[in-house]
């Protein structure tokens, strides 16, 4: 019997120079910006398949103000600045409100 293949991570590896993502979301967003990418990236680390189906209005509300600890108006604002730098799958977010 082989162990299941482990879809998480236990940890997320974090860089100690300021990359452009992080000068692009302190700029636009302030300190808001840069906690929501670190909050994302440890939520998708411990996410099963490292994604999170945002499609139900209920729990993208929960984990925006609960996970990532920020209002869903500017929430949803980060999000589309990442999927239009790239960060985010456009096609997965515009179509079905998922974030890999």
């Amino acid at each position: 019997m082989s162990r299941p293949t482990k879809q998480t991570l236990d940890f997320v590896q974090l860089d100690t120079n300021d990359k452009t993502t992080l000068k692009r979301l302190y700029r636009k967003y302030g300190r808001d910006g840069r906690l929501f990418w670190y909050e994302l990236l440890r939520l998708l680390g411990r996410s099963k398949g490292y994604y999170l189906d945002l499609s139900d209005e209920w729990i993208l509300e929960d984990v925006l103000e609960e996970e990532l600890f920020i209002g869903k108006t500017a929430g949803i604002s980060i999000i589309e600045a990442l999927v239009l730098w790239g960060l985010l799958d456009e096609n997965l977010w515009q179509k079905h409100k998922i974030i890999w």
